[in-house]
């Protein structure tokens, strides 16, 4: 999955190349009045890529007994939500788009374990000890993030935007619920509450009127830094590392800046005429 989408990515920039010395009408309106920024507005879903084959490994070992279990990780899909800003610059050669925002973002990891006994000198007998079918843990997170992009104009009414970009997540609340004991099922979490990441973005953009855009991307993340002795690409619950994925669709909005009303504009004239007449007065 992570090649296919490293795949796809490397296409849509190939192909968006391509297609960069067509001249096409600006997707931002560059009349006077018009900022070089606007609002971000995004709901979506996220998912937990895993490596969802079943896989054995020795949970605890003793002097008389051998504690191993047969795992099944997965996932769920969870909430995201984005409120952010975007600033695009109009003769930038590399990065010519940059947006930043807050974000809900909740992960759901699900695991399914059997604990099984095995005695060292009858390594063939081995029992059934305990089964943990609804081991789950879901992750809620305030996200802080900041993209650098590329725009690629495909046409008067459509983009795509490759990017890259760092995020850090706060974890503020969630649950965990299991029931084989840790010091035998030696279940592992992340032990911070901040985690620094860095992710790959690839969004398509489609023009829906002169100050709206419906921007569907996907996002992945890479690599991450929570622990610089350890830096991996996923995050460890339970088991198993997962790498989370991001698939929102975004609404842009660039709109001018608020322009005073004919109304306001005529008081400021007439309060400008008194204070010239005032000026005017002469007693002698």
């Amino acid at each position: 999955m992570k090649r296919l989408l490293t795949l796809v990515l490397l296409f849509s920039v190939v192909f968006a190349n391509a297609q960069f010395d067509r001249i096409f009408s600006p997707l931002f309106e560059e009349r006077p009045g018009y900022p070089n920024s606007g609002w971000i507005v995004g709901l979506g879903a996220t998912y937990n890529l895993n490596n969802t084959d079943e896989k054995s490994v020795l949970l605890k070992q003793s002097a008389d007994s051998l504690f191993y279990g047969d795992i099944k990780s997965s996932s769920f899909l969870g909430i995201y939500g984005e409120v952010g800003r975007f600033h695009y610059f109009r003769n930038a050669k590399i990065i010519n788009n940059i947006d930043y925002g807050l974000a809900f973002k909740q992960l759901k990891h699900y695991q399914d374990l059997d604990a099984f006994l095995l005695s060292p000198q009858d390594q063939q007998a081995d029992t059934l000890f305990f089964k943990d079918e609804d081991a789950r843990y879901n992750d809620n997170n305030i996200t802080a993030h900041l993209n650098f992009n590329r725009i690629f104009q495909l046409s008067n009414y459509s983009f795509i935007m490759p990017g890259f970009g760092v995020h850090g997540d706060f974890r503020f609340g969630g649950r965990k619920s299991y029931e084989l004991d840790d010091d035998v099922a030696a279940y592992q979490f992340p032990d911070k509450n901040f985690k620094v990441a860095v992710h790959a973005k690839l969004a398509f953009g489609f023009k829906l009127t002169r100050e709206t855009f419906l921007v569907p991307s996907v996002e992945i993340q890479l690599y991450d830094f929570s622990n610089l002795d350890s830096i991996g690409i996923g995050r460890t619950y339970f088991h198993s590392n997962y790498n989370p994925i991001i698939v929102a669709v975004k609404y842009y909005i660039h709109r001018p800046n608020r322009r005073n009303s004919c109304a306001e504009f005529d008081n400021r004239v007439n309060l400008d005429r008194k204070r010239k007449r005032k000026k005017g007065v002469r007693m002698f």
